[in-house]
């Protein structure tokens, strides 16, 4: 007997079966939606140091004393003929000479043009905390990778349970109950197949 022969003895696509095929589309939409967040928990943005006093700071220039005073706390350098200031060091004198020394900056703006709240922006992982933005993400996909192991084995206890405990006959009914109430005439259909549908661990 082909395969199409048996479901549709079986019943067919039924309610049943579409139930088991919406769930299942489902919960696959959710997976790829938690992979698909953690570019917006941890976003790679474009960032430098913030300016000293400066409260209102921002990434991106507001006017040209901004400009200026950017320019003055910040060091910078040309990539390619584009201007691109330093994210991690910050100018801690300014002399009239140009002799100025640099040192480590703790506090940030950030690009934020397409993203507003993440982790980068309320912890700061930059500079010497940028390898934190990779380990969550690494962290992550491992908690993924456990909680499917783990959710297989859970969806699989019940049924071995069952079949430890000499009940298999019991889980023969269920399923015999499920394409019974999928299709009415499941019995008169079953009695004229050339094979009985039997539980293996019977």
């Amino acid at each position: 007997m082909d395969y199409e022969e048996v479901i549709g003895t079986i019943g067919g696509c039924g309610l049943y079966q579409k139930l088991m095929l919406a769930f299942l589309f489902s919960s696959t939409i959710m997976d790829g939606l938690q992979v698909g967040s953690m570019v917006f928990i941890v976003p790679d943005l474009d960032y430098r140091c913030a300016i000293p006093g400066y409260d209102n700071d921002t990434y991106k220039i507001q006017s040209e004393i901004h400009e200026e005073l950017i320019n003055e706390y910040i060091p910078k350098s040309e990539d390619e003929g584009e201007v691109v200031y330093d994210k991690c060091l910050i100018y801690s004198n300014t002399t009239e000479n140009g002799n100025r020394t640099t040192q480590k900056c703790s506090s940030w703006v950030y690009d934020k043009t397409n993203t507003h709240t993440s982790i980068t922006t309320q912890l700061n992982l930059v500079c010497d905390k940028a390898i934190l933005a990779s380990h969550t993400i690494t962290f992550f996909f491992m908690g993924y990778l456990f909680a499917m192991v783990g959710c297989g084995i859970l969806s699989d206890r019940n049924q071995h349970f069952l079949i430890e405990q000499e009940k298999s006959r019991n889980l023969e009914n269920v399923y015999h109950s499920s394409a019974s109430k999928t299709d009415p005439n499941f019995d008169a259909k079953l009695g004229d197949c050339e094979f009985g549908i039997l539980w293996p661990y019977s």
